[in-house]
């Protein structure tokens, strides 16, 4: 009778919530769900971000579903979306398994930091993307696009077709090393042979499996049950002492970028031994204990959004009349007293671990703790790889695809003149290039979906419906980035909707592209990966173009911590005459 007693009341206690949040919410529509499992099915068959779009289909702006155990509540309105992510400035990371010391580590890192502790991390990492700071960056980016350049030669020669999406990656790893670390990560070196080249490969494949791992339909059987299964602890023990091929290697793989940080912070500190260090272990004076900062006010200025017209895009392009000035705070970040957000002038390159350990709050001096600077150097590496790399990826694919967008792509970077080092200060002749990197962004947002805790006070998500405090909201940018409602020809790819001709192609509504995010919390590097991204796609078109393998239209696309492709983006290389 007792067995029977104590499996009666797991099966209530496992059910209670998800009855709960159904009668609660039964106001939004949304697909039907099965207790525990949810909509995992369909959404392991297609995708999340597809899944996502037939509900919106289906069921408009407004919609619920169940990711597992978790209900997701959605809105696909830019309106909506707005107020969302400037009201609301924590994220939730649901679903965590807790495997090793890694773990504790991320938590820390700028993207998952929550309150005070992301406010204090925010402004420590404004200075690296102040436009002074972009503009010593150019160079490093430039060289690292025309290293990848010189490499697809070799096989523009040989026939032989490529990924482009993993040689962007390599390239975007590289940029990162020489501009945030001043190191050179050997992502690119052509001797396969050579020990630097494998450490380079090692970080590659480390930071491929990161995001690889991460995905609940290609990852982990323990990512799908802790999902599924409301006893966290029990799933993490299971994972921990009898892991399987994927756990095994994503702690391995978080094992490698730890380790590549650790080593960062050693060489700066050897290089710099008058530095004090900071806390070892997140303790009073590091941000990883609770962080002593008083109140910072919350942002009130605008953040850079889409353009009302084509004619008036509000994000100024780097290196423009109206980019940032020197020195001028970051419009999305908080504004408060730490030491670094108030620093003056341009950061050079490398100078990135150093300005994350010397990181003082100016009214009680408190410093990071070794485990939060190593998460923000993870969280760099990572963010700095993918992301970048994802979006040149489908900048090529669309740019095989439409041989008009093409050929004025050639035309502009000839204007500029063939094998002509791509200098900050020209940044604004290449209009067309930046609109090709926007248009992608549009059609391919690294992240599909934003989320954000509701804080006290609850937010009004329809008239009918107030969330409370604590219950996530999503934003599905996926979504409405590809709405006609608000997008002319919505699915086609058209860079001209973001020049002056093309205003009629444009979206009257500001917020409907956000693939950086809005609010406080949007995207710190924005103005870095545009930069990276139109100099890259200059020098990669300067001597050859890419011609599409056969069999991959439509892009297969896989939805794991980030849109990626999910099966690459494969090219023959064609010289230029």
């Amino acid at each position: 009778m007792l067995p029977l007693l104590v499996i009666f009341l797991t099966v209530v206690a496992c059910l209670s919530p998800w009855l709960k949040n159904r009668w609660q919410y039964r106001h939004i529509p949304g697909p039907f769900a099965l207790p525990l499992i949810g909509n995992l099915l369909p959404i392991m068959r297609m995708g999340l971000h597809e899944y996502m779009m037939q509900c919106r289909l289906r069921y408009g702006k407004t919609f619920k579903l169940y990711l597992g155990k978790a209900m997701l509540l959605v809105t696909a309105d830019p309106d909506v979306a707005r107020k969302l992510n400037y009201r609301m400035i924590n994220r939730v990371i649901q679903g965590q398994l807790q495997l090793n010391e890694d773990d504790k580590i991320n938590s820390q890192g700028l993207v998952v930091a929550r309150d005070e502790t992301w406010r204090t991390l925010r402004l420590a990492w404004q200075p690296t993307f102040q436009s002074g700071s972009l503009e010593g960056y150019a160079e490093l980016m430039d060289s690292s696009a025309l290293q990848l350049a010189q490499h697809l030669k070799q096989a523009a020669v040989s026939g032989e077709p490529v990924d482009m999406w993993r040689e962007l990656g390599r390239m975007t790893l590289h940029v990162v090393g020489s501009t945030a670390y001043g190191v050179d990560f050997h992502t690119l070196e052509q001797d396969a042979s050579s020990g630097a080249a494998a450490e380079g490969t090692q970080l590659i494949n480390a930071c491929q499996t990161v995001f690889a791992a991460g995905s609940i339909t290609r990852g982990s059987i323990y990512i799908l049950l802790n999902a599924i299964i409301p006893l966290p602890w029990l799933v993490g023990w299971a994972a921990r002492n009898m892991p399987d091929k994927r756990i095994t290697q994503l702690i391995q793989a978080r094992h490698t970028i730890r380790s590549v940080s650790m080593d960062l912070i050693k060489k700066w500190r050897a290089a710099n031994p008058a530095s004090e260090p900071a806390a070892a272990n997140g303790t009073a004076n590091g941000v990883a204990a609770s962080v002593e900062t008083p109140l910072i006010d919350e942002i009130s200025a605008a953040v850079p959004t889409a353009p009302a017209a084509a004619a008036a895009v509000d994000v100024a392009p780097a290196g423009s009349k109206d980019a940032a000035a020197d020195g001028a705070p970051d419009a999305a970040a908080p504004k408060g007293k730490a030491e670094t957000g108030r620093r003056k002038g341009p950061m050079a390159p490398g100078s990135f671990m150093g300005l994350m350990l010397t990181a003082r709050d100016k009214n009680n001096g408190s410093a990071l703790s070794d485990t939060a600077v190593i998460a923000q150097a993870n969280t760099f590496t990572l963010a700095g790889y993918e992301t970048t790399a994802n979006t040149l990826a489908y900048c090529v694919y669309n740019i095989a695809l439409h041989p008009e967008v093409e050929q004025r792509l050639l035309a502009e970077v000839d204007a500029y003149g063939r094998g002509r080092k791509v200098q900050y200060r020209d940044l604004d002749q290449f209009p067309y290039a930046e609109a090709v990197v926007r248009e992608a962004l549009r059609l391919f947002p690294p992240a599909t979906i934003l989320s954000r805790e509701v804080k006290e006070g609850g937010f009004p998500l329809t008239p009918e419906v107030t969330v409370p405090a604590g219950q996530q909201v999503m934003s599905f940018l996926y979504g409405y980035q590809r709405d006609p409602a608000y997008w002319p020809a919505a699915l086609e790819f058209k860079p001209e909707r973001w020049l002056p001709e093309g205003a009629h192609l444009a979206s009257k509504n500001p917020d409907a592209w956000t693939p950086f995010g809005s609010g406080a919390r949007m995207c710190v590097g924005w103005r870095f990966a545009l930069q990276e991204a139109k100099i890259a796609l200059v020098r990669l078109y300067q001597d050859q173009t890419y011609r599409l393998q056969p069999g991959q239209v439509p892009l297969a696309l896989q939805q794991s911590i980030t849109l990626s492709p999910r099966n690459g983006v494969w090219v023959t290389v064609v010289p230029r005459s």
